[in-house]
C-alpha cells in the first residue's frame, strides 16, 4: 500500500522531533542548573566521577550547546545534518553520564540504580529519534549521467 501524501513520513518526523524536544528540555534544565548552581552539583557525591572529568561549568556549557543544537534541529528539520550532529552529541554525553553512574553503582553500596536507568531511558529516546529520521538515498552523479 502506497503512502502518496507522505503521512507516515510526517508521523516519523513528528516522533523524532518529539523525542528531540524532550531531550532538549531536559538538557537545557541540566545545563542551566550546572551553570547557575555549581555548588549543588559539587556537594552531591553521585557526580564525583563526572566532575573529575570536567568541572560543573564545562558540563553545563556542553548540555546547553546540545540543547541549542536539538532545538535548532527541531526548528529546521530539513537540515538533516543538524539533526544527526545534535543526536550524535546527545548520544555521546548521555552514554558517558550513564556509564559514569553504572561505575558509581557498581563501586558504591549506597548507590541505587535510578540514575543510570534514567540515563538509559534518555539514550533510548536519542536512539529512537535517530531511527525515526528519514534517511534519503544520496545519489552522486556520474560523468554524463544526471541521474547517477
Amino acid at each position: 500500500m502506497s503512502d502518496p501524501a507522505g503521512i507516515r513520513g510526517r508521523r516519523r518526523l513528528a516522533g523524532a522531533r518529539a523525542n528531540m524536544a524532550v531531550i532538549a528540555a531536559t538538557y537545557a534544565i541540566l545545563g542551566v542548573s550546572l551553570l547557575l548552581q555549581p555548588a549543588r552539583w559539587a556537594a552531591t557525591p553521585a557526580y564525583r566521577n563526572l566532575l573529575a572529568i570536567m568541572p560543573q561549568h564545562a558540563w553545563g556549557a556542553v548540555f546547553a550547546v546540545i540543547a541549542a543544537l536539538l532545538t535548532a534541529a527541531i526548528w529546521r528539520p530539513a537540515r538533516r545534518w543538524l539533526s544527526v550532529l545534535a543526536l550524535t552529541a546527545a548520544f555521546m554525553v548521555t552514554t558517558a553520564w550513564g556509564l559514569a553512574f553504572v561505575v558509581r553503582w557498581l563501586t558504591s553500596s549506597s548507590t541505587t540504580p535510578e540514575s543510570w536507568t534514567s540515563w538509559a531511558v534518555f539514550d533510548y529516546l536519542v536512539i529512537r529519534a535517530v531511527a525515526l529520521l528519514d534517511y534519503l538515498e544520496v545519489r552522486i552523479p556520474r560523468d554524463g549521467d544526471p541521474h547517477g
